[in-house]
């Protein structure tokens, strides 16, 4: 039969002393009975069984004190064991954690290690690279969305792989949710993400391991294929006179027209402007020559009062760059 524990024990103490008092009143309402009925003998037999009771009575409150003292020793020992136990758990959680952080120190340093390598290894085929062979290769080499070949671009697409590895959006809408904490140093490569137009959800983010190997590719295509030169695009040729100072110069696109608009008288023909496909400006006229051609081609299009004046202004300056011309071209005749 197994032993009963110290609380049970203390229990049936207790029951076992309030029975004992009930029969002490039993026994003194009996006794004070017999005493008006003058039946002294069983008056003095009761009194005894009273003298009894009340002995036993102050024997269940010693053991009740006693067992009380007994409980509060196991609980007390109890809560040793219980506080011994849970410094152990504690003590041996941290020595998990210890173990975890010193992994963590051997992940960070061969992070950084890798990192560097990766690095380096990039600005090494960066110095491979056929500078000045194009400005759109040149533009792409170093940037993290075309070639990747710089300490900043490979810096840019880890931030972005902490990101993406390390950030848990919160749920939201769950009162006392607590938020992953992200990996320190991530930068999303876009404030908004990408969302399927199927599925409307966010699509998920390319490894960085995935987005060097395309950039890669596309490093080792640009110089196999040489991709260097963007294609060109054919543009429709205007039509019109063409205001040149010889034979090579490129074309000037005609005066634009605006509807409702009235158009601006032509300005007085100079001398030199007849047969203008032909017309020959000295060397030291030419910059200026084009230049007013050209301002005058863009103000064309501007019909608002500023743009008005600043276009007849142009044409006194032609009508006066003429003027040089043609004093110019009669002293060299002379």
């Amino acid at each position: 039969m197994a032993t009963p524990t110290t609380a049970a024990r203390l229990d049936a103490a207790r029951a076992e002393h309030e029975a004992t008092l009930h029969q002490i009143e039993e026994a003194t309402a009996a006794r004070n009975s017999a005493l008006l009925a003058d039946d002294d003998k069983l008056a003095a037999k009761v009194a005894a069984q009273i003298d009894g009771l009340r002995v036993l009575a102050r024997g269940h409150v010693d053991k009740i004190v006693l067992l009380e003292a007994e409980q509060a020793r196991e609980k007390a020992e109890a809560a040793a064991r219980r506080h011994e136990v849970h410094l152990r758990e504690f003590e041996s959680t941290l020595a998990q954690a210890d173990i975890a952080g010193d992994e963590l120190q051997r992940a960070a340093a061969l992070l950084e290690q890798k990192f560097r390598e990766t690095i380096r290894l990039r600005e090494l085929v960066l110095s491979m690279w056929p500078f000045g062979k194009s400005s759109h290769g040149d533009a792409v080499v170093r940037t993290p969305e075309g070639c990747a070949m710089s300490a900043g671009a490979v810096a840019t697409l880890l931030q972005h792989e902490l990101y993406r590895i390390g950030t848990q959006a919160p749920l939201g809408g769950f009162p006392g949710e607590r938020v992953k904490v992200p990996l320190p140093g991530g930068v999303p490569a876009r404030l908004t993400p990408l969302v399927d137009a199927k599925t409307k959800q966010p699509i998920p983010l390319q490894p960085l391991g995935e987005i060097l190997r395309q950039a890669s590719k596309f490093a080792v295509e640009t110089l196999r294929d040489d991709k260097f030169i963007p294609p060109v695009v054919p543009q429709p040729q205007p039509t019109g006179p063409r205001l040149v100072f010889d034979e090579s110069a490129p074309a000037v696109a005609p005066r634009a027209t605006v509807a409702h608009v009235q158009p601006r008288a032509a300005p007085a023909q100079q001398p030199s402007d007849i047969d203008a496909l032909k017309e020959y400006v000295p060397p030291a006229f030419r910059a200026r020559f084009a230049e007013l051609h050209t301002r005058q081609a863009r103000l064309a299009n501007d019909v608002s009062p500023v743009g008005e004046k600043a276009y007849n202004e142009c044409l006194g300056e032609l009508a006066a760059l003429r003027s040089e011309i043609d004093a110019a071209k009669r002293g060299d005749a002379a």
